[in-house]
Formats: structure tokens, C-alpha cells, sequence
């Protein structure tokens, strides 16, 4: 794992799973970063239906010792009923550790393991001063 700054900006997701039997489901997102104490998540995406949109962003302080992944777990906010869980995605950030930044579509699956929609996110990394290695010009 790396040391620095994971900035994360959940954008929107399409084909989700729709849990909801009248009206249009209520999305949001929670983000855990491996071991990492904090947890986010997105405001709910009123009548977001199978493709809400969040347009939010997170960032992670990162000591180094989370491990290379980001979990993230969308859920349908429920009024009457405890909230549903529509699905889950796992980020790899070994792209975003190397350049820096990383556009990724995502895919989410139920419980179940099947396939319950994709989510966009674009995760920007900006590493610790104390990691980067200068050239040595010659």
C-alpha cells in the first residue's frame, strides 16, 4: 500500500438492481478503504431509481498499512423498512497507486454473486513527500 491522499469521486451508477417493488428505489453508496477507520457515505439519490447520480467526493489519508482496495457498498434507503443492500463493487487501486489517477467503471454484485449494475468513480492519489524519489542528474 501507499502513503498519501486517495481522493475518491463517486459519480453515478447504471443498470443497478432495482429492490424496490413500487416507486423508484432511493440509492446511496458507503466506501470503506481496507483497514482504514473511516467510512463514508453519499447523500441519498432521491428517486435514483437504476441510474442515480452523486457527484461526491472522499478523501482517505492513508498511512499506508490499508491494503490496495476500496469497498464499496450501494443501498437502497428505505422510509418504513431497514435500508436494502442493492450490491457491492471492490476497486483494485493499484492503477490509481502508479499514475495517479484512474477512471474506473466498476462492477456491482448482489449477495448472491450476480451482476446488479456498474458504478463510475474517478480516484485520484497524491502521495506522501517522503515517498517520492528524486532523479539524480548526473
Amino acid at each position: 500500500a501507499m502513503r498519501g491522499k486517495l481522493e475518491v469521486n463517486v459519480l453515478s451508477a447504471i443498470r443497478l438492481r432495482d429492490t424496490q417493488t413500487f416507486g423508484k428505489q432511493d440509492p446511496y453508496v458507503v466506501l470503506k478503504c481496507g483497514g482504514h477507520a473511516d467510512t463514508f457515505r453519499t447523500k441519498v439519490c432521491r428517486d435514483g431509481g437504476t441510474a442515480p447520480k452523486w457527484n461526491e467526493r472522499f478523501t482517505f489519508a492513508l498511512a499506508g498499512t490499508e491494503g490496495n482496495e476500496l469497498n464499496l457498498r450501494i443501498w437502497n434507503r428505505n422510509t418504513m423498512t431497514s435500508d436494502k443492500c442493492i450490491g457491492s463493487a471492490t476497486v483494485k487501486l493499484d492503477a490509481v497507486f502508479k499514475n495517479e489517477t484512474d477512471d474506473v467503471d466498476v462492477e456491482v454484485f448482489d449477495t448472491k454473486g450476480r451482476a446488479a449494475g456498474v458504478i463510475n468513480l474517478v480516484l485520484t492519489f497524491t502521495p506522501s513527500g517522503s515517498y517520492v524519489v528524486q532523479q539524480q542528474q548526473p
